[in-house]
């Protein structure tokens, strides 16, 4: 963090509010460069070095830049993510199976028809992360896994909100897929030998996040979005509800 670009008038003390920017917080930049000299406080160097290494583990970059990263390095957190992604899609499946043996997890991930979809002769618009059945109570689940790091500065957290709500966005492609399970669900139903009347049944959508975030908070009204300690409940309050 170089003093001397934020203020050229050296002879003019340096509001605080200058280094509170994202970029240029201490917390992030914690080697402070003032003409020759280099200044720093070893206990900031260190939590800094652990931010912006969690940052990275998470397959992300500690603050925003305009444009975008180096190719090589774009790549290779685009590929540490994709990793999460599907960690965290396991995660989901495993915490299912505690509850209902009629899971499956990414179906239709090559824009194939498969697993439970594979009498339906329309094309699925869209890999399902998971899907689960309760036939006791008559409800199928469309679940969308969504692995986000918990973000709490504006620029960020609207970037993750504008992800879910553009025109082809998380919840109209989830939208998508809940109304393709809709109309096939009699298919999907005598895959498990079950002679129901599809009718009976209620398909719900839920999006499910790795982490907490301000998010939920602000899509809660759009769509069925939860935390991922929270299966269990939303699983009972929809029986409930039905």
């Amino acid at each position: 963090l170089d003093f001397s670009i934020l203020y050229k008038d050296k002879d003019t003390t340096l509001e605080a509010w200058r280094v509170n920017t994202r970029k240029n917080r201490l917390t992030i930049k914690p080697l402070i460069q003032y003409e020759d000299k280099l200044i720093f406080a070893p206990e900031t160097l260190s939590s800094a070095i652990d931010r912006v290494a969690q940052a990275i583990i998470n397959g992300g970059w500690p603050y925003f830049i305009e444009g975008s990263l180096p190719g090589d390095l774009e790549k290779e957190l685009s590929r540490v993510r994709g990793r999460l992604d599907k960690k965290f899609e396991t995660f989901l499946f495993d915490e299912l199976k505690k509850i209902t043996l009629l899971c499956e997890k990414n179906i239709c991930s090559s824009n194939i028809n498969d697993k439970c979809f594979e009498n339906i002769t329309e094309k699925c618009p869209g890999e399902v992360d998971c899907f689960s059945l309760h036939p006791d109570k008559k409800i199928a689940f469309v679940w969308e896994a969504k692995n986000l790091v918990s973000k709490y500065g504006s620029r960020e957290v609207v970037g993750d909100v504008q992800e879910f709500v553009e025109e082809k966005g998380y919840i109209n492609k989830l939208n998508s897929k809940t109304n393709y399970v809709q109309r096939n669900l009699k298919e999907i139903l005598k895959y498990y030998n079950i002679q129901d009347d599809p009718v009976m049944w209620k398909v719900v959508q839920c999006v499910v996040l790795s982490s907490s975030s301000l998010v939920k908070d602000i899509l809660k009204q759009k769509v069925n979005i939860i935390n991922f300690s929270k299966i269990s409940e939303f699983i009972e309050n929809q029986i409930f509800q039905k």
